[in-house]
């Protein structure tokens, strides 16, 4: 079930949805610049934007061009990426509305070998969202994923289960820093 690099690529590219690890929860993945394959999650997870906005899933060094940067935020960032963190920042107009039609972006950096090369090959952040359904506990391995997500999914990298305490930590940060899950 664990394609190649440009299978991955293309679907990504084509406006297709992609499963793959984090390193708290298996997560979904589309272009954020594709308003049509963010709706294919949205639609997915019987949600919409304005219920609830996507994270973004980029490189560290690609940051500063999505979210803006207080002096503790960077601080913070070196502190705690990559890791089990969703980091949420004011937003930059890199961000469009249908990720978030609020202020701020939530952020996610990954230590995975196979994503992080999709990601630099694919040049451009993706959406990290959890590969469940609405109030359904987020799947920490492929067999946990229900069929109708799987199923939609153009893509999927499967590395095993995923061993974690859980989903991420949401902290949001501006002057200060505030845990939010």
């Amino acid at each position: 079930m664990n394609p190649d690099i440009s299978e991955v690529l293309s679907a990504l590219k084509n406006g297709g949805i992609i499963i793959y690890p984090t390193d708290t929860v298996y997560g979904l993945g589309a272009d954020i610049h594709s308003e049509t394959a963010v709706e294919k999650i949205h639609n997915l997870k019987d949600r919409t934007a304005k219920e609830k906005p996507i994270s973004i899933l980029l490189k560290k060094e690609w940051i500063p061009d999505y979210a803006e940067l207080s002096v503790l935020a960077e601080k913070r960032i070196e502190e705690l990426l990559p890791g089990p963190y969703t980091i949420v920042l004011r937003k930059t107009d890199k961000i469009p509305l249908w990720i978030t039609n609020q202020d701020y972006v939530g952020i996610r950096v990954i230590d995975n070998i196979i994503v992080n090369e999709v990601l630099d090959k694919f040049n451009s952040p993706i959406t990290t969202t959890s590969a469940n359904l609405r109030g359904a506990p987020p799947p920490k391995s492929i067999d946990e994923i229900p069929d109708v997500i799987l199923n939609s999914a153009d893509a999927v990298i499967d590395t095993g289960p995923i061993i974690s305490k859980g989903p991420s930590t949401v902290i949001k940060i501006n002057e200060k820093e505030e845990v939010l899950r």
